[in-house]
């Protein structure tokens, strides 16, 4: 790789920009996510990445000399100075941004709709009973018959 900050070996902090300026694929998004943890170059070759620690790296090591001889070279960087500000853009400040935006909400799932109220309540009805204390409508005893003991 070329212009790339690669240790001799082990892991690697990429830049997903550099790659995607020489028309590789990148989807470092975490697999949990739905991504493919994967750099796929314009040969179809498919490298995979490592997340460690929030970061994504690529593993990587120092090739063999049988390695270098009977393995195909890929070139993933460009063969120029790498410019890192080449792509550099300002979305947060951009109405292009800004008009080509989906219209569509976010996806909450099946549980939420696009308030965020949940899909499955359930409505009850809560009918009010009035509690008339039954004190007043209790029997006179007095005017019952109790047998002696």
């Amino acid at each position: 790789m070329h212009q790339y900050a690669l240790l001799g070996s082990g892991r690697t902090i990429h830049s997903s920009i550099q790659f995607e300026d020489w028309n590789n694929r990148v989807s470092d998004t975490a697999i949990a996510f739905g991504g493919q943890q994967r750099i796929v170059t314009p040969d179809g070759y498919s490298n995979p990445l490592d997340i460690a620690n929030g970061l994504v790296f690529m593993n990587s090591r120092a090739f063999t000399d049988d390695e270098w001889r009977d393995l195909p070279h890929v070139v993933m960087t460009r063969d120029a100075p790498w410019n890192p500000r080449v792509h550099d853009h300002e979305a947060s400040e951009s109405d292009e941004w800004r008009d080509n935006q989906d219209d569509a909400p976010l996806p909450n799932g099946a549980d939420f709709n696009a308030f965020g109220e949940y899909n499955h309540r359930t409505t009850t009805e809560v009918m009010r009973i009035a509690v008339i204390p039954a004190i007043n409508r209790l029997p006179n005893f007095n005017n019952y018959y109790y047998p002696r003991q």
